[in-house]
């Protein structure tokens, strides 16, 4: 997958080539803001570390219930779309040091509804800072706590034209596919609080769909805060092209 500077004699050259070799070259444009850069927008996508099975046993009944959950299936696989979690979140002993060294991080079980823990630094903060959109609830286990994002973005994130993968067969959620473009919104699209997640996505030519858990997003306030706590759980938003932190986009109808 090359990239180019949009515009550049180098891109065209690689048009030209795919075009003489009759390949299909399939375009996405991604936008990114160098240091220093000014911007009306105070929203960043927040990424955050796996924990890479550390801190939820595989059996999940103790605080899920699975009864109203989609089952999936065919190529799809197990769905779990309407998983309810139903007490608090149990901890293993190992998983509870790795909360505590990253700060923030998601559990890589179960997979619906995703999971966010915090170390008892970042949930003591996020308190005073009087966080909205968030909902901050104890686990099973002393100075570990689970973060629920409560609020949900107004309106879509769009992708430009998609090229679609896998979706459930019962409920049509979707998990693997390509867009055009960076994710971006339209004003009004984003409400105003310091949480929040989207959970659908809006594509020209297939029209509006939904993904598992969404992804969340956060203020820029908030964000600040993150980098003041050194949190480690941090990640970075893509390795291919190297994009450590990004701007949520906004873009004018």
């Amino acid at each position: 997958m090359p990239f180019f500077e949009a515009g550049s004699e180098a891109e065209h050259e690689f048009l030209r080539l795919c075009q003489t070799s009759n390949l299909l070259a399939y375009k996405k444009t991604v936008i990114e803001y160098g240091p220093g850069t000014t911007r009306p927008d105070r929203f960043l996508y927040l990424v955050v570390k796996d924990d890479g099975g550390a801190c939820i046993a595989q059996n999940q009944e103790r605080f899920l219930d699975l009864s109203t959950a989609c089952p999936g299936g065919g190529a799809f696989g197990t769905c779990g779309r309407g998983a309810k979690q139903i007490d608090k979140v149990a901890l293993m002993p190992e998983g509870v040091e790795v909360i505590r060294t990253l700060g923030l991080l998601s559990a890589s079980r179960p997979n619906v509804p995703r999971i966010y823990l915090a170390s008892a630094t970042v949930a003591d903060a996020l308190t005073k800072a009087r966080a909205t959109g968030l909902e901050i609830a104890p686990t099973d286990t002393p100075d570990c706590h689970q973060l629920r994002i409560t609020a949900e973005t107004a309106g879509p994130t769009r992708i430009g034209q998609a090229r679609m993968g896998k979706r459930c067969p019962i409920c049509g959620v979707a998990t693997l596919f390509v867009g055009s473009s960076e994710r971006y919104f339209h004003p009004g699209d984003l409400k105003l609080g310091d949480f929040q997640a989207c959970r659908s996505y809006l594509a020209d030519n297939v029209g509006q769909f939904e993904i598992l858990n969404g992804f969340p997003i956060i203020s820029q306030r908030i964000f600040d805060l993150l980098v003041g706590l050194k949190v480690k759980g941090l990640d970075r938003y893509s390795t291919d092209p190297p994009i450590r932190h990004a701007m949520v986009q906004v873009h004018s109808l």
